[in-house]
């Protein structure tokens, strides 16, 4: 093992362990969360999203609804979304579905160990950060709706970023 790795073996045993025990039907693929709204409305734009996709093309409009429907305009489906067009593209729907739902907290949960040690935090301190982030009650209403998922996974990329920018300014003066 790389002695880099090894400097994040913390990190990697807590939050890994949680995460395969908290997640393990979705990494089965035993379950999935459609739930509610999931079930009657945003599952289904996805499953036609992804049917779509399949045929080389993106659903600018569907007859399938009401008398009509701009799917792609509807931000909820992500549709210009790098991975949704790649994982709805090339992977089985149901697959995709659940990868999407896994690589958000997985990606969330990185992204707020890494700002936490951006900021200077301790290797413990910054993976209890990265749980206490992906497993508290901030990400709990995500899996009643993944479209917030979705963006929540990325708040502490943008704060990592902001952080490295500030660094930076620090040293070499204002960069706006």
């Amino acid at each position: 093992m790389s002695r880099r790795l090894k400097s994040h073996v913390y990190f990697i045993v807590l939050y890994g362990g949680l995460y395969a025990a908290l997640l393990w039907p979705l990494l089965l693929f035993k379950e999935t969360f459609i739930h509610g709204d999931y079930w009657q409305q945003h599952y289904a734009w996805a499953y036609h999203y992804a049917s779509v996709l399949k045929t080389g093309h993106l659903p600018y409009w569907t007859p399938l609804m009401a008398g009509g429907f701009p799917l792609v305009a509807e931000g909820q489906v992500g549709a210009y979304y790098l991975m949704h067009l790649v994982s709805y593209y090339l992977l089985p729907f149901s697959v995709a579905y659940n990868l999407g739902i896994l690589f958000h907290v997985l990606f969330g949960g990185i992204g707020f160990y890494c700002y936490g040690r951006k900021v200077g935090l301790g290797k413990e301190a910054a993976a209890l950060s990265a749980v206490i982030f992906s497993f508290s009650s901030a990400y709990g209403g995500c899996f009643y709706n993944t479209v917030t998922l979705r963006v929540l996974a990325w708040l502490p990329w943008c704060l990592y970023a902001t952080e490295a920018m500030e660094q930076v300014r620090g040293k070499r003066g204002t960069l706006w």
